[in-house]
């Protein structure tokens, strides 16, 4: 019983030498908070997550990081929005899932742009794309937000607000 005894505590000793450590977190780190995003959807400025809407919403360095320099090149970020430029550019319609102006009312559009609110009459395609704070794309029907003619949906660009120095951009 002896010898079992100093078996069972020898190998107890050398499994407690074995053991690895435990490793304690040194301190507490900060988790990096997401800046808080702001749109228009409903004639108010809210978080986009209290927005009970589908949307996308581009700011203008996410803009500037993904390389976007035109309309189309926006509308191909963003599912579920086809830019129809078929026959003129300038001419070209905007449709979100497969919505859009049909041939029997092609003045009557299902997807209406916006800048700051106020809706673009015409084409979207002759809208330059520059000086933009943000672009926010609605999908679904927004008539009880914007108005008519936006079964669809609806593309509002926000435009940076001056500031008080002189300032530029050259690509």
């Amino acid at each position: 019983m002896k010898i079992l005894n100093r078996l069972l505590l020898a190998g107890v000793s050398v499994g407690m030498l074995y053991t690895a450590p435990s490793v304690a977190q040194d301190e507490d780190e900060v988790a990096p908070t997401l800046e808080e995003i702001v749109v228009t959807a409903r004639k108010r400025e809210e978080s986009l997550m209290d927005v009970p809407v589908s949307t996308s919403v581009f700011s203008n360095t996410l803009i500037e990081d993904a390389g976007i320099e035109t309309l189309y090149d926006l509308y191909e970020m963003v599912p579920g929005l086809h830019f129809d430029e078929e026959e003129d550019r300038l001419a070209a319609l905007p449709s979100i899932r497969g919505i859009q102006a049909n041939d029997v009312a092609p003045n009557r559009t299902k997807v209406t742009s916006f800048v700051d609110g106020i809706p673009v009459l015409g084409s979207a395609g002759s809208i330059g794309f520059f000086g933009f704070q943000q672009v926010e794309v609605y999908r679904g029907p927004q008539s009880a937000a914007f108005g008519r003619s936006t079964f669809g949906g609806a593309v509002n660009y926000v435009t940076a607000n001056p500031g008080d120095t002189f300032e530029g951009n050259v690509n």
